[in-house]
């Protein structure tokens, strides 16, 4: 198959004999982009367990995914764990993650505690399929030991979900009596315009309350940004 057939494929065999009594059966093939360099390779890792943290994830969230290693070999094993966050649709890496190497006894299960993002893009559709590969293999001998594994993700844009993208104040560092520029960024991730936003900025220690005037934010995708700048002065005392 070619990259873009990567993911689960139903197969279906139909036999019949000569009375044209039929037989059928149905099976699924996982296609992996490139995972193992060779594929599974060795019989002493095996990856046992994904666990999600979640059912469903949006914009920004924080993928936490628990792989369990079993060291099946008689000997012990220094196992590095990677894993990529893949849109199907788009035959793309979302985002990565290599873990440290860690020694897994024979007989023994480790586990290790992945962690990959969704990022503040416009292009990333709810409907579209999108798989956490992972692959645990021997430092220093994938060619021997190496093993991959997957699993789905559901990843859900909401209507209303405006997010503060960037902060930034300048300067960083202030005296009393200072001026400082507060600059905010946001962005619109969610699938519904947003009419009236405010920005708030507040420091209770130096007494600073501001709010902006009111904006609209077009759906994600659309005119989605917009930035909103604020000046402060820090108090004598």
């Amino acid at each position: 198959p070619k990259d873009s057939d990567i993911g689960g494929h139903e197969i279906g065999i139909t036999a019949k004999d000569a009375e044209l009594l039929l037989i059928t059966a149905n099976f699924t093939i996982d296609v992996f982009p490139t995972v193992c360099e060779d594929g599974n390779v060795g019989n002493d890792i095996d990856i046992t367990d994904l666990d999600l943290d979640e059912d469903e994830y949006k914009i920004g969230d924080v993928i936490h995914l628990d792989v369990d290693v079993d060291n099946d070999g008689t000997k012990d094993l220094d196992v590095n764990v990677e894993a990529f966050l893949y849109d199907v649709r788009q035959e793309d890496k979302i985002d990565e993650f290599d873990s440290d190497t860690t020694e897994i006894k024979d007989g023994d299960t480790e586990l290790f505690e992945v962690e990959l993002e969704f990022p503040n893009d416009s292009d990333l559709d709810e409907d579209d399929e999108y798989i956490i590969f992972v692959k645990a293999y021997e430092d220093g001998d994938e060619d021997k030991n190496c093993v991959q594994d997957k699993i789905t993700v559901d990843f859900v844009r909401e209507d209303n979900d405006v997010i503060i993208d960037s902060l930034t104040v300048s300067p960083s560092i202030a005296e009393a009596g200072d001026t400082v520029e507060v600059v905010v960024d946001m962005l619109n991730v969610g699938n519904d315009d947003q009419d009236n936003v405010i920005v708030e900025i507040v420091s209770s220690q130096l007494g600073i309350t501001q709010k902006s005037d009111r904006f609209d934010i077009e759906r994600a995708g659309d005119s989605d940004d917009a930035t909103k700048r604020f000046t402060v002065r820090v108090p004598e005392n």
